[in-house]
């Protein structure tokens, strides 16, 4: 019996190292198993779950050049959605958004599932007296006819936007003649500050978030013109996409909202954003 533990003793010491050493597997990350049980997701398991460990325990980072997206800055409801990069894989991570001197700062709280919107926030629309259109037709939201042959020409609704607010323009312009109207948001009197010209567009689905807290919105022409629209709706955007992500203003935080947002331009054309642990 002995001479047989001695022999199971020298095989164990003098067998090559590989017989001994276990199989040694990657570590699936949490963040990476989570990420690719959303619909959609892209690249690689391997390669997100090294990144995922160098920003966890060697204390990387990821930069993302020329990203765009749509930013709500709202406290309760902030968010980031419809972006250019897929950043729903560095969910528990903080996000860094510079334009050009402006950074925007907070934490990745959760994958967005679908846009979610609020009431519609013009139901008709006012020709104003003193710089009113010569013919002026309205069906709901939609104006149907809004002509003048000269001067200037104004139409609008009152009503309260908030800073911070993202908002989303949806209509089809059709211009017979003349000039293109603008489509503004507005607080003070027609051209006074706070003041946001929203060159209109043919067609389209626009978003914007609100710098300042605003009491209406007008389309506005300065000489002749002939349009309509139609299909008109305007919104606040309170969820985002499900590309899109929630934003807390502490790591694994509840508390919907930036941790700093620096004065940030959200109409910028696009940001440099850095992911880091913290």
């Amino acid at each position: 019996m002995k001479k047989y533990l001695f022999s199971v003793f020298l095989s164990l010491v003098f067998s090559p190292c590989w017989a001994l050493s276990p199989i040694i597997h990657p570590v699936l990350q949490t963040e990476t198993a989570a990420y690719f049980r959303l619909p959609s997701p892209t690249g690689t398991q391997k390669d997100l779950n090294d990144t995922i460990k160098s920003l966890k325990y060697l204390g990387g980072s990821v930069t993302l050049l020329s990203l765009t997206n749509k930013l709500s800055l709202v406290n309760g409801t902030a968010f980031i959605t419809n972006p250019s990069v897929d950043i729903r894989k560095y969910v528990g991570f903080k996000i860094s958004e510079t334009e050009t001197t402006h950074t925007l700062v907070g934490w990745i709280k959760a994958a967005g599932t679908s846009e979610g919107l609020g009431d519609e926030l013009v139901d008709g629309w006012t020709n104003n007296v003193s710089f009113n259109y010569e013919t002026f037709e309205t069906s709901g939201s939609s104006i149907t006819s809004a002509i003048n042959t000269t001067s200037a020409g104004i139409c609008y609704k009152n009503f309260s936007l908030t800073a911070g607010w993202l908002i989303k323009l949806v209509h089809t312009l059709t211009v017979n003649s003349g000039e293109t109207p603008e489509f503004d948001f507005a607080s003070g009197a027609a051209g006074e500050a706070p003041y946001i010209i929203i060159p209109a567009v043919p067609t389209g689905t626009l978003y914007y978030t609100m710098d300042n807290n605003y009491s209406y919105v007008m389309y506005a022409n300065s000489n002749a013109s002939n349009w309509s629209t139609s299909g008109f709706s305007l919104k606040q955007v309170t969820a985002p996409s499900a590309t899109g992500v929630t934003i807390v203003s502490t790591q694994g935080g509840s508390t919907y909202n930036w941790t700093s947002d620096g004065g940030v331009d959200c109409k910028a054309a696009s940001f440099t954003a850095v992911i880091t642990k913290d």
